[in-house]
């Protein structure tokens, strides 16, 4: 959720005083007109998918192992449970047709890709979760989940867990490959310490609280699930290596420096700015309530969601998402410097018509094809994955699926767009500059 608005600006060094004073902004409050017709055929063009970047293939029996624990999960909970709380019934039976849907939506393995991505897994684990908090709550209201053996159960994953951790050095013979396997990793273990950690505990009567009771078993099997595919990814990627030695103080000193190059430029970008307030800027006009401001709130968000992920990666010691995530936020405070630039110096406006907007839309990804292209090929598809989704997700602005079927998309989603397009081809365009200064530092 984006802050306030002066709060947004505190926090990426940048006061609203920046983006007052382009004169030829007064008056952009009367949005044009747009197509809607036009507007929903550009949404329906398809986005290019990004590059398989991740160093290791990943085969689909990893998708198929929580297909099936997730299936044998569900048949323990009957189509009709009787049970004497029809509230109870009725949830469980309206959460378990879903699930069963959603399970018949799996492609068999036989019929799926040869080899998947890390999104396909991280849907995989969530949807095994999901029909594991049905199958223990259903438990819970039979009085079959005593609170004991969820105790018993959370024990043996924190053992498990430590075990991991006790084997891990961070072992790699490539400095990038390296970097990209264990942020995965760092990420399988902290869903594993969730589960270990919930923020909900395990009801003492079960059968009073069936959904919370399933909700945390769910978060278990989650976690078991997590430390199952950190186990499997890592034997993997060893097998590959043919001299691994540890990267782990390397990866730590290059966050570190890194982090110092990012917060140097957060310094930098100061200089946009006199935070006396708006009213003592030394220009005239505004850019508040156009499709400028949406632009520049786009772009301030990127960074600010960020940021606190490199820090709090740090704070845990997962040194190498810290400086993956410190990366990104690299990448996004270049295209907000360039963003606001652009605004000072009115070399960017809101677009008239439709062919404006396809305009920028071709802008954007042809940056983001550019940036793909840009060695190595994990690092920068990483570090331009929000580009990809901010393109992704202006179709569906375009399309007006996020609203009632006979919506139609007018000015208000063409903005949208217009920022998103932006903000995409300007972070893009920011990949190779930052990828070459992760590489400097490792």
């Amino acid at each position: 959720m984006i802050r306030s608005r002066r709060a947004v600006l505190q926090t990426v060094g940048i006061g609203l005083t920046a983006l007052a004073g382009c004169t030829a902004l007064e008056g952009r409050n009367e949005s044009p007109s747009f197509d809607a017709d036009a507007l929903v055929a550009l949404g329906e063009r398809q986005v290019p998918e990004p590059p398989r970047a991740f160093p290791l293939s990943l085969p689909k029996e990893m998708v198929s192992r929580h297909m099936e624990q997730a299936r044998t999960l569900i048949d323990v909970v009957p189509p009709e449970p009787d049970l004497p709380n029809e509230a109870v019934v009725d949830q469980l039976q309206e959460k378990r047709h879903s699930l069963v849907d959603r399970l018949a939506d799996v492609p068999a393995e036989e019929e799926s890709e040869a080899a998947i991505r890390l999104r396909d897994l991280r849907a995989a684990r969530r949807l095994r979760e999901e029909v594991a908090a049905l199958e223990a709550a259903y438990r819970a209201a039979t009085d079959g989940l005593p609170p004991a053996r969820v105790g018993e159960r959370r024990d043996r994953l924190r053992t498990n867990l430590r075990e991991f951790e006790e084997e891990w050095t961070y072992r790699g013979d490539n400095s990038t490959n390296a970097l990209l396997v264990h942020t995965e990793l760092e990420d399988l273990r902290w869903e594993v310490q969730g589960a270990i950690d919930p923020e909900r505990a395990f009801p003492e009567a079960p059968s009073t609280d069936v959904f919370r009771a399933g909700q945390v078993v769910g978060t278990l099997e989650r976690g078991q699930a997590a430390l199952a595919d950190a186990e499997r990814l890592r034997s993997r990627y060893l097998d590959q290596l043919t001299e691994p030695v540890s990267y782990r103080s390397r990866i730590s000193i290059a966050a570190a420096n890194l982090r110092g190059r990012t917060q140097q430029y957060g310094r930098t970008l100061e200089g946009y700015v006199e935070q006396a307030g708006a009213d003592s800027f030394p220009f005239g006009g505004s850019i508040e309530d156009t499709p400028l401001e949406r632009l520049y709130y786009r772009a301030a968000a990127g960074v600010q969601s960020t940021r606190p992920d490199a820090e709090r990666a740090r704070y845990r010691g997962d040194q190498a998402t810290a400086l993956l995530e410190t990366g990104k936020t690299l990448a996004r405070v270049r295209a907000l410097d360039a963003i606001v630039t652009d605004i000072r110096t009115e070399a960017v406006g809101p677009p008239d018509t439709v062919e404006d907007l396809r305009s920028l839309r071709q802008d954007a990804l042809a940056e983001l094809e550019a940036a793909w292209e840009t060695a190595p090929v994990g690092l920068s598809a990483s570090l331009a994955h929000w580009a990809w989704v901010l393109i992704e997700e202006a179709r569906d602005h375009l399309k007006g699926t996020r609203y009632e079927d006979e919506y139609r998309p007018d000015a208000n989603d063409a903005h949208h767009a217009f920022a998103n397009y932006v903000t995409a081809g300007q972070l893009a365009a920011a990949v190779p500059r930052t990828v070459d200064d992760i590489q400097t530092v490792l």
